[in-house]
């Protein structure tokens, strides 16, 4: 996805890391056209579409059959079907799918929500970086609400 941002906002990003490595966050060193930034969040917007809950729960029933969990009752099972599908709609379906999917591999048993979450935010770099391109728009906004005020101010005083 990177490479279709517009090259003003690749050239200027930077990656902010924790001790281990662990992306915290990004941050811009140059100036970015305003329209620039626009068009990197919308490509980020489209990279980021959610799957329907009817996909969802597809794919936690393939996670549900290739591991182990805890005995439950059905009602349980499909309260927590439905919970998982309403937390997991909010996220890219791509990486809520790799996770998904490799799960199994890395555990046999069934993840808690908590696990499942830490894992999709891990991965959910694009998230970050759309927080930085809004933050970069902030200063824009306040610049034109300033502007709005002052000439309506002035056309106040021309009365």
């Amino acid at each position: 996805m990177h490479h279709l941002l517009p090259p003003s906002v690749i050239s200027a990003l930077s990656t902010i890391h924790n001790s281990d490595y662990e992306i915290l966050g990004y941050s811009f060193d140059k100036q970015i056209a305003i329209e620039d930034v626009e068009e990197a969040i919308k490509v980020i917007d489209n990279y980021s579409r959610p799957f329907s809950s009817e996909d969802l729960t597809k794919l936690l029933a393939k996670l549900f059959v290739k591991t182990k969990r805890k005995a439950d009752d059905q009602i349980s099972q499909d309260l927590m079907f439905a919970a998982y599908v309403e937390e997991l709609i909010e996220y890219p379906a791509d990486i809520v799918f790799a996770v998904l999917t490799s799960w199994p591999k890395q555990s046999m048993w069934w993840p808690s929500w908590h696990e499942l979450h830490k894992e999709i935010e891990w991965r959910n770099k694009r998230k970050k970086l759309r927080q930085a391109l809004v933050k970069k728009l902030e200063p824009n906004k306040v610049q034109k609400l300033f502007n709005k005020a002052t000439k309506d101010l002035k056309n106040v005083y021309r009365r």
